[in-house]
Order: C-alpha cells, then structure tokens, then sequence
C-alpha cells in the first residue's frame, strides 16, 4: 500500500485550463525561474485554410502560476509545427520545435525573448538539411544555449538517421556548425543538460 503520509507536505492548487480549447493542445512543456512560469505547447487551429495545422504557443505567470498571460503563437504558420521544448537561463527564454512550413523535410527551428516572454526574435532554420530532424531537446546555462536532435534520410527508408547537436555561445544570436554526434542511431532520442560550461548529452 502506499504511504499516506507521502503527499502531506503538498498543497497543490484547483486544476487551471490554460489552453480552453475545443481543439487539440498536446506535448506542454514547462520551466521556471523564481516567481515566473513558462508553459510551451502545440495547438490544433482551427481554420478551414489550414487543414491539419498545429501551431506552437508561449504562456507565462508571473504570479507563481496563479495568474497567467495571453498566450503567444510563436509559429503562426500554415504547416505542421509539433513538440516544442523550452530552456530559460538569466539570459534569456530559449524556444526550439519541429517544423515543415518552409520544407519538403522537417526542420528544426528556434526562437528567443530577451524581455521575459513579451517579444519573440525572429524564428529561424537550426537544421537546415534534406533530412526530417525530430526529437529536438534544447539546454540553456546563461548564454549558452545547447540544441540536440535526430536526422532521418527519409530518402533512404528512414534508415542511416543520427544525433545532431548545435551551441550558441551568445545566447542565440548565432550559431555554432552543426556537429554529428551519432550515426547509424534508431530511434535514439537524445536528451541534452548543461551546467556552467560543461553540457551533457546522452541517447
């Protein structure tokens, strides 16, 4: 039997519906600095002219999660953007997702605020390739910011796919080359954590 006592010390509050939508909103993540909450999610939209669309969409609290913002779309798109990650650093709230507006493939693509979540920078290409990239994690320690995910040759049978990984050493202003870590990986889904100016990536 469980432990009673186990849950006692937590007061946790009524359930909040931050998204109140009659549509899809799937694969939260969340982060949290201090006071402020931070809350990423894909949303289906609702619009005949966008069949099957999802868009990424940013929220925040700056009241401990009683209270929130309105949300942000960060995508805005007309193609599928899907699994959204967030990493926040002093430096910075560090957004990455995957993406096909722009491609035949998936793509890989990254925003940032500098004003706690009040404007975006422009999103941007991190991939950039003819493979679908997917399974993107990102890791943040000041301004570095550290983004890892997996390629796949759909041009050879999804086969051949490997471990990506890219830094930015000023808080995602610009980027590092691209540096394969793995290949002949399946299914691998890497995660990736840093600290100072050691990161840690593993599959």
């Amino acid at each position: 039997s469980i432990d009673s006592t186990l849950t006692s010390d937590f007061n946790f509050s009524n359930v909040t519906n931050i998204t109140n939508n009659i549509f899809d909103s799937v694969y939260a993540q969340i982060a949290a600095v201090e006071n402020t909450v931070y809350l990423v999610w894909q949303e289906s939209i609702n619009d005949k002219s966008k069949k099957n669309n999802y868009d990424i969409f940013f929220i925040k609290s700056e009241d401990n999660g009683n209270t929130f913002s309105k949300p942000i779309n960060l995508s805005n798109n007309s193609g599928f953007s899907e699994h959204p990650q967030i990493a926040v650093s002093k430096n910075g709230i560090f957004i990455v997702w995957a993406d096909n507006t722009n491609s035949n493939n998936t793509e890989i693509t990254f925003t940032k605020s500098e004003d706690n979540g009040t404007t975006f920078s422009k999103v941007i290409n991190l991939s950039n390739n003819s493979k679908n990239s997917n399974n993107v994690e990102i890791s943040a320690f000041d301004e570095n910011v550290y983004v890892v995910w997996q390629d796949i040759d759909h041009n050879n049978n999804n086969k051949n796919s490997s471990i990506m990984f890219k830094s930015s050493n000023d808080s995602g202003n610009t980027f590092n080359d691209t540096i394969e870590l793995a290949t002949n990986t399946n299914d691998a889904y890497p995660k990736v954590n840093s600290y100072q100016d050691n990161v840690y990536i593993v599959w």
